[in-house]
């Protein structure tokens, strides 16, 4: 149950960064990237963890200090890489890739829809 909270906790953030940070044409495939960490990560971490439980100089222990060492960087490297919004202040994203990012919503962050196309019969 606990696992399970945890898991539904990350699901409003993930949703989040990728209405601010993808094109409204590829959200799919960057929440698709944003959680293939979930997948990859027990793939990994079995067989490596596996390899350090056998090993006779490190043992069991450099399981946790690996993966503590590891999520540590990353944490920190999110940390000072991450921006809440492409257009804030000290954010990597270029002018070129914002406007990508904006492209087909209105001002005030909103979906604006295409118009309809029309046809008239001759």
């Amino acid at each position: 149950m606990l696992q399970g909270s945890s898991f539904s906790a990350i699901l409003s953030p993930i949703a989040t960064v990728s209405a601010e940070w993808a094109p409204l044409t590829v959200v799919g495939t960057y929440v698709a990237l944003l959680t293939t960490p979930f997948q990859l990560g027990p793939i990994l971490t079995m067989p490596v963890s596996t390899l350090l439980c056998q090993s006779s100089i490190l043992g069991w222990p450099a399981v946790y200090y690996l993966q503590g060492g590891l999520t540590v960087v990353l944490l920190v490297l999110f940390h000072l890489l991450y921006w809440e919004r492409p257009d804030s202040p000290g954010s990597l994203a270029s002018v070129a890739e914002i406007e990508v990012i904006r492209r087909g919503r209105d001002p005030k962050g909103l979906v604006s829809k295409p118009s309809t196309p029309t046809t008239t019969a001759d």
